[in-house]
């Protein structure tokens, strides 16, 4: 009788467990146990003892920039964001130290962007658009040095479609199409598509997907959790993504859903503290294209799918508040963009989203 998956599981953690207690009895404050140990318990999805392991090697290796940026991976993931921030920025300062006294340029250090990717979505996390909008444009002109850090540019053309600048998002794809990577450029042109379909030109975004289905036919097949490092991303959900969406605003709604929920079941799958947050985002802009097709079935277990995932982010409860509004629950409705409200008390002043809660807000409680 085979074993269990889940009994697989608790072994391998038990190994791994074993092995790093001998290396602390020989070596009590071994940042480097500390570290691989933090990427261990990440990638089973145990926070709590990830964050504990992630406050040491912090404390341990405090001039190392990766060490302030490993605990902001987890302080990011228990909803201690602003903490998260104040990591990334100390990493980032920490490098622009080096660089500068070493006379080193900052494209050829791999961690830099990564760390910019981070800090910048922090920023996305909060509603600061304006610092987000800086820091991720600074990461996406940087030049990659493997295929991780370039498939993560494409959050910079997804923040742009998100913010409804649709000809400035078009641009940033169109630039990840001529990647060396063939799915760097898959991906530009999956985005591209997307920002054609807003714009209502659906055989050019028809046209996208052919063009990416062409690249994916010539891209390795050893798939990882397109992080920073050198593996290759995941790009099948978001072909998918892209075929689904084209279904919604064809009117093939029963299919189109179904292939949707799929497509979030495997981004929510997707392991590491880089894919979780890139995952969240990719939820609320399935959200918005549900609504935007008329989808509100869709659009309310993509809500519901986006609380699961992180009920700390704000986005969250704006999108089942826009859900329950158009259902008539207007209680439900009002707690929610309350909620949002909140959670956005450090957004930027003018950010369209809690400028509209604070309305509707207002009118439903009239």
């Amino acid at each position: 009788m085979m074993p269990s998956y889940g009994c697989c599981v608790a072994t391998r953690r038990r190994r791994r467990t074993i092995f790093y207690e001998k290396v602390f009895a020989i070596s009590p404050d071994n940042f480097a146990a500390h570290h691989y140990l933090i990427h261990s318990y990440e990638n089973i999805g145990q926070m709590e003892p990830a964050l504990k392991h992630g406050e040491v090697y912090a404390r341990l290796a405090y001039a190392i920039p990766h060490a302030r940026h490993m605990y902001g991976h987890d302080l990011r993931r228990v909803g201690r964001i602003t903490e998260a921030i104040a990591e990334f920025r100390k990493a980032d300062d920490l490098e622009n130290s080096y660089y500068s006294a070493e006379n080193i340029p900052s494209d050829y250090d791999w961690h830099h962007q990564h760390n910019l990717d981070l800090l910048s979505t922090s920023y996305q996390y909060i509603g600061q658009m304006k610092t987000a909008e800086q820091l991720m444009k600074q990461a996406f002109e940087i030049r990659s040095v493997n295929v991780g850090l370039e498939f993560a540019k494409k959050e910079w053309p997804r923040f742009l479609l998100g913010r409804g600048r649709k000809q400035e998002a078009l641009a940033a794809a169109n630039a990840l199409i001529t990647s060396k990577y063939p799915r760097t450029r898959a991906t530009g042109h999956l985005i591209a598509g997307q920002v054609l379909l807003s714009m209502n030109r659906m055989a050019e975004a028809k046209g996208e997907l052919t063009e990416a289905e062409k690249q994916m036919r010539d891209a390795p097949r050893i798939v990882g959790s397109g992080s920073a490092g050198g593996a290759q991303p995941p790009v099948e959900p978001e072909l998918e993504a892209l075929r689904a969406e084209i279904l919604l605003r064809e009117g093939k709604t029963e299919e189109g859903r179904a292939l949707f929920k799929e497509v979030e079941r495997k981004l929510r799958e997707l392991l590491g503290p880089d894919a979780w947050s890139q995952a969240l985002f990719r939820l609320e802009s399935i959200a918005q294209a549900a609504r935007e097709a008329g989808d509100w079935e869709l659009a309310e277990y993509t809500a519901k799918q986006m609380l699961e995932h992180d009920a700390a982010y704000a986005g969250s409860h704006y999108a089942m508040a826009l859900v329950a509004e158009q259902k008539g629950e207007k209680s439900a409705a009002e707690r929610e963009f309350a909620r949002a409200e909140e959670l956005w008390r450090g957004a930027d002043l003018e950010l369209p989203e809690l400028s509209h809660a604070r309305a509707r807000m207002t009118a439903l409680r009239k």
